[in-house]
């Protein structure tokens, strides 16, 4: 089956009539809606992501697997991990959720980038003043300011890929210090800053936690039960569900720390309600930017291992290859967001292909999303694959000339895809 050969058919009609094209909408594979309090939620069949409305930072606040929140939440200690965000120990956090003796003066904006069908990307763009709710001001600059962004893009299977980037305006090079930035007390690591970007997670609903090690994917190393527990350098982690019902794996891409800066690392935290999984920067009395790294979280339904092999793929990817009458070239999906031609870090979206048929090969191991340029503008690309039937795959229009287009099914060696402007 082609999807939308129908489309093209109609639409070459009303062209000729010399009518207005309608934009193409392919089938819904992911949902997108927006809550009119500035907050936002991104939903496939088992899996929505919800951000936060309201005046403050739309960080997500509620990840659901068939309709239960399993993120973590607590308000207090002000500086601790709750829903998804930034720790930015000892001052109060940068979240969607509530923060007891935290700072009020947390604006953000929340843009939609990609609206579906086949994936949806949410763009935050943020920023804070240091002052608490208690009266205390951890820097009296107006002019020194903190903010960032966040990348969220979200797939059909419900996976997600998270880039973050923290920045500081700081012109007059003022040097805070933890003895006037402390929102609460701080006692395992006094006298230090903590920068990190966490999810956190509702223990009840994850009661099993275990981590990438030395033995692989197949016998991931047990994480324990002790809610003080703070375990270092697993970048990747798998939580289940009761009696395994599902499986969350998280995973950090950790950056080198900065010259003479301290270093980044991955960390599972552990706390009564919530085990946190972060990338940090290790504790050190000078609060350190710019920041910026980027992971990802895999839905299962089948076993840790699975869930953690999906991780690797995301951080060892096979290379697809793209053939067309302009020659042949390979490469990975953007790790910013997950996406074959997405982003490699300087915004620069897209894969430049001729105006005749472009032939897909390589070793995706599953699903997967290609973002084409076209040199004119296209009605709508439509795709072939021996033997393949069904909705196997849905375009979606970015603008005339560009177009995401998302396959179901891994590419077995040999098989190609090939995609033709309409």
């Amino acid at each position: 089956m082609k999807l939308g050969l129908a489309a093209v058919a109609a639409a070459s009609a009303l062209c000729a009539a010399c009518l207005e094209i309608p934009s193409y909408q392919g089938p819904a594979l992911i949902g997108y809606a927006e809550d009119g309090a500035g907050g936002a939620t991104i939903a496939t069949p088992g899996v929505t992501l919800h951000f936060a409305g309201g005046s403050g930072a739309h960080l997500p606040d509620r990840l659901q697997i068939n309709n239960v929140d399993i993120l973590g939440h607590v308000s207090s200690p002000c500086w601790s991990q709750s829903g998804a965000g930034f720790a930015m120990m000892p001052m109060p956090r940068i979240s969607g959720d509530a923060v007891d003796g935290g700072g009020s003066d947390t604006t953000g904006q929340l843009t939609a980038m990609l609206r579906g069908p086949a994936v949806v990307q949410l763009k935050l763009d943020w920023s804070t003043r240091w002052s608490f709710s208690s009266g205390t001001t951890c820097s009296t600059s107006t002019r020194h300011k903190p903010g960032g962004t966040s990348t969220f893009t979200m797939f059909p299977d419900g996976h997600i890929v998270r880039h973050d980037v923290l920045t500081e305006v700081n012109p007059d090079m003022e040097q805070v210090t933890t003895g006037h930035c402390t929102c609460a007390a701080m006692p395992k690591a006094p006298d230090q800053f903590i920068l990190s970007s966490y999810w956190a997670f509702d223990r009840t609903r994850l009661p099993t936690q275990v981590g990438l090690g030395r033995n692989g994917a197949d016998n991931p190393d047990p994480l324990g039960a002790d809610p003080d527990k703070i375990i270092s350098n697993y970048d990747t982690i798998c939580l289940e569900g009761p009696s395994g019902e599902y499986q969350v794996a998280s995973v950090w891409v950790v950056p080198p720390g900065t010259p003479g800066g301290p270093p980044t690392l991955p960390a599972a935290f552990g706390y009564d309600t919530l085990v946190s999984h972060d990338a940090q920067k290790q504790g050190t009395p000078m609060l350190e930017f710019p920041w910026d790294v980027h992971g990802a979280l895999f839905i299962e339904n089948s076993t840790c291992p699975a869930a953690i092999k999906r991780a690797l793929d995301y951080t060892e990817p096979q290379e697809l290859v793209i053939s067309s009458a302009s020659g042949t070239m390979s490469m990975p999906p953007s790790a910013l967001d997950g996406i074959y031609g997405g982003d490699p870090g300087n915004g620069k979206t897209g894969i430049d292909v001729p105006d005749g048929p472009t032939t897909l090969s390589g070793g995706p191991s599953g699903a997967f999303v290609v973002w084409l340029r076209f040199p004119r503008a296209v009605i709508v690309p439509t795709a072939t694959r021996p033997g393949a039937t069904g909705t196997w795959y849905v375009p979606q229009r970015v603008d005339d000339r560009t177009w995401l287009v998302w396959f179901q099914g891994a590419l077995k060696p040999g098989e190609t895809i090939t995609v033709r402007p309409n």
